[in-house]
C-alpha cells in the first residue's frame, strides 16, 4: 500500500555523488564529469591553450576558506574602511614609489609608469610623508602562462614592513587572469590595497576606490603621443562606412555567442564585420566551414584604414576591453560588452562620447539620434588616453581622496563676499612676471582677476566679465585678445595686435580665469622652463596653451565700451599703447611649452558684447 520512489535513490552524509543501482543489486557510481580522464577523448593533445603548462596544486580547504574571506572582505573596501585618510593630512596627497629589487625583471610599460610617478608633483622620497604607495614590483600581466608573469609577489609584500595589509596602496594591473575563465586573479593578497585595472567586471569593480584604466599597448608612448586623427572641419566628418569591426572570432569560451554571431552584420558595403578563426593552439581541429572564406576577408583591409574611414566601431565582449584604437582614430565606440567598466568611468561621462548597450541586442541596436560627436573620443584621446603620462596622471588624481566634508560655509573656497581683496607682498624669490601663477594659498575664491598696471577698467566692466566668466568658467576670459605666430626669421613666437577677426589668445593683463590653471601651471611646466619666463609675452601666451590643452576650447574675449587704440606688432615695452590694452611683446618660448601650441585655436576666440552665454558669437 505504499508507494516506492523510482529513479535514482538519494545519498545522505553530504556525499557529492548519486547511485543507480547495478543489475547485480550493487551500488554503481555516477561518472564524475570533473574527472581529467573522461575530458580527453574530447581534447587532443596540445589542442587547449593551456596544455604544456604544469599543473598547479590544488589549495588546501583552509587556504580556499582564507581566500573566500578575503574576498568578501577585499569587495567591502571603500575610502572610509580601508583607506588611513591621517597620512595624507599632513603633507597632501604624496606618492612614495617601492624601490626597485635587483634581479627583478621589469617591463617596459611598468618603467613608463613609475618614471610618470616620479616626474610628477605627488612624488616623495619619504615614506613617512607619503599618503599612497606603489609598488617596485611588476604586476602588470598577471596571467600565470605569460612570460611576464612575476611569482612570489605574495611572499614580498608580507615581508615588507610597508605593507600594512596593503592599507593606502594602488596597484596597477592590465591582464589578470588566464585561462579559460580569464578569472580576475592577481595570484597574491591585494588586501586592502586599491586596484588600477584593466578590463575590470562591473561585479567586482568598487566604485570610489578602484580605478578603470583603458588597456594599452607595451609600445605606448610615455610623454607625447600622437594626436588624433581628426582633422575635417565638417560636423560630423563624412565617413565611408558606418560600422566596422576586425578582430577574433572565438570559436569556444568567452564571447564565443557574440563574435559568431558578427558575420550577420557584414555587407562589405556600410558595414564591414571581420573575424579571423586563427588564435591560440589548436584552432585549426575546431575551425568550421566559414573560417577559410573569414580569413580570406579578414586579409582584405587594413585595421587602422577602416577605422579612419567609419563613424562607428564595434566593441563586442572579449577576454579583454578592446584597446585604445577607436578614440584616436576619431571613431565612436559601439560597446557591447555587459559588465565591463569602462576606463576613467569615475569622471568621463562615455554616454557623450560612445555607444553603450547590451550584446544580448547586437542586432538590434538602434541608431542614436543625434549620435555622439567624434570630437568626443578626440577630446578623451588627448586629455586622459594618448600617453603614459595622462594615463598615470590620470589615475592618480581619481585616486586622491576627496577632502574632508566640512559644515556649509565654512569649507575652503566659500565665496562670502562678491571679491576679496588680499593685499600681500611677494617674497624675494617670487619675483618673476610668471610667479603670479603660482597657487598660492591665500587665493581662496574660484575666480581670479588678473590685472597689471595700465588695465584701466571700470567697475561696470570688470562685473560684465565676471559675469561672462560664470558662464565660462573653464576658459579665460578677458579683454585684450591677440594672434599667435611663427616668426620664422628670429626663430621666436610672437602675437600681433593688428586689429583683425583671427584672434587666438586673450592677454592675462585684464582677464579672469579658474584658479585651477595656477596648480596646472605649476604642475605641468618643468621648473627650469619656468625659469625661462622672466621677460616677454612668454607667461601670457603659456597660459593659453595651458587652457587650451587642457579644454580644447578657445577663450572668450570681452568687448569693451570703447577699443583703445592699439599700437603695431613691434617689440615696446609695457606702458606703451592704448588705455588698458598692453602691447604685444615678442617671445622665445622654451621647447617643452613649445610642444604645446598644437593646442591653441588658430582663430576661435569668443567674443562677448553682451550677459550671458546668448550675448557671445563665434568671430566671422
Amino acid at each position: 500500500g505504499t508507494s516506492r520512489r523510482r529513479g535514482p535513490p538519494r545519498t545522505c552524509g553530504g556525499t557529492d555523488t548519486l547511485g543507480t543501482m547495478a543489475p547485480g543489486g550493487s551500488q554503481a557510481a555516477w561518472p564524475r564529469w570533473a574527472d581529467g580522464s573522461l575530458l580527453q577523448s574530447f581534447a587532443g593533445a596540445g589542442e587547449l591553450e593551456g596544455d604544456g603548462a604544469a599543473p598547479s596544486p590544488s589549495p588546501s580547504p583552509k587556504a580556499r576558506r582564507a581566500a573566500r574571506l578575503g574576498t568578501h572582505q577585499r569587495r567591502r573596501c571603500r575610502m572610509e574602511t580601508c583607506f588611513d585618510r591621517s597620512r595624507c593630512e599632513q603633507h597632501g596627497f604624496k606618492v612614495f614609489v617601492y624601490p626597485r629589487e635587483a634581479g627583478v625583471p621589469v617591463s617596459d610599460a611598468y618603467l613608463n609608469i613609475l618614471a610618470s610617478i616620479e616626474e610628477s608633483g605627488y612624488r616623495t622620497a619619504d615614506a613617512g610623508a607619503a599618503c599612497l604607495f606603489v609598488l617596485g614590483i611588476d604586476t602588470l600581466d598577471r596571467d600565470r602562462l605569460s612570460a611576464r608573469y612575476v611569482p612570489g609577489v605574495g611572499e614580498k609584500l608580507r615581508a615588507s614592513a610597508l605593507w600594512n595589509g596593503g592599507r593606502n596602496h594602488l596597484i596597477f594591473t592590465l591582464y589578470s587572469g588566464t585561462w579559460p575563465d580569464y578569472a580576475e586573479e592577481l595570484g597574491f593578497d591585494s588586501g586592502q590595497a586599491m586596484l588600477a585595472r584593466a578590463s575590470a567586471r562591473a561585479e567586482t569593480f568598487r566604485p570610489g576606490f578602484d580605478v578603470s584604466l583603458p588597456l594599452f599597448p607595451a609600445e605606448h608612448p610615455r610623454k607625447g603621443g600622437e594626436p588624433g586623427c581628426l582633422r575635417q572641419r565638417a560636423l560630423p566628418p563624412r565617413k565611408k562606412y558606418l560600422l566596422v569591426f576586425k578582430g577574433k572570432r572565438y570559436l569556444t569560451g568567452i564571447g564565443s555567442g557574440t563574435r559568431n554571431a558578427l558575420r550577420r552584420l557584414h555587407d562589405g558595403k556600410d558595414v564591414v564585420s571581420l573575424t579571423s578563426c586563427r588564435h591560440g593552439r589548436g584552432w585549426q581541429r575546431r575551425k568550421d566551414a566559414r573560417c577559410d572564406r573569414d580569413h580570406a576577408d579578414y586579409e582584405k583591409f587594413d585595421y587602422q584604414e577602416l577605422l579612419r574611414n567609419s563613424t562607428f566601431c564595434l566593441i563586442p565582449r572579449g577576454r579583454r576591453l578592446a584597446p585604445l584604437s577607436p578614440p584616436q582614430a576619431a571613431c565612436v565606440p559601439v560597446v557591447l560588452s555587459d559588465g565591463w567598466e569602462l576606463p576613467f568611468s569615475e569622471v568621463l561621462d562615455w554616454g557623450k562620447a560612445a555607444v553603450v548597450a547590451s550584446e544580448r541586442l547586437l542586432l538590434q541596436v538602434p541608431r542614436p539620434s543625434p549620435p555622439p560627436p567624434p570630437q568626443q573620443t578626440q577630446l578623451l584621446w588627448d586629455a586622459y588616453f594618448s600617453s603614459v603620462d595622462k594615463i598615470v596622471r590620470t589615475t592618480l588624481e581619481v585616486s586622491a581622496p576627496p577632502p574632508p566634508r566640512r559644515p556649509p560655509g565654512t569649507a575652503r573656497g566659500a565665496q562670502r563676499l562678491p571679491a576679496q581683496i588680499i593685499r600681500d607682498r611677494l617674497s624675494p624669490h617670487r619675483s618673476r612676471p610668471s610667479d603670479r601663477f603660482f597657487p598660492y594659498a591665500e587665493i581662496r575664491t574660484d575666480a581670479v582677476l588678473s590685472l597689471d598696471e595700465h588695465a584701466g577698467l571700470s567697475t561696470s566692466e570688470v562685473d560684465f566679465a565676471f559675469a561672462a566668466w560664470r558662464s565660462f568658467p573653464e576658459r579665460i576670459v578677458g579683454f585684450p585678445a591677440r594672434r599667435h605666430f611663427w616668426d620664422a626669421e628670429r626663430q621666436r613666437w610672437g602675437c600681433s595686435a593688428e586689429r583683425s577677426n583671427e584672434l587666438s589668445i586673450v592677454l592675462p593683463a585684464a582677464a579672469f580665469y579658474h584658479r585651477y590653471y595656477h596648480s596646472l601651471f605649476v604642475r605641468s611646466v618643468p621648473a627650469g622652463p619656468r625659469g625661462l619666463l622672466g621677460g616677454g609675452a612668454c607667461e601670457d601666451v603659456l597660459l593659453n596653451l595651458l587652457v587650451a590643452a587642457a579644454t580644447k576650447l578657445p577663450p572668450v574675449k570681452v568687448a569693451r565700451r570703447r577699443e583703445p587704440e592699439q599700437p603695431g606688432d613691434q617689440p615696446v615695452g609695457r606702458g606703451e599703447g592704448g588705455r588698458g590694452a598692453p602691447p604685444c611683446r615678442r617671445a622665445r618660448v622654451p621647447l617643452p611649452a613649445a610642444g604645446l601650441l598644437q593646442h591653441l585655436p588658430g582663430a576661435g576666440v569668443l567674443v562677448c558684447k553682451g550677459r550671458g552665454a546668448g550675448g557671445c558669437r563665434e568671430p566671422p
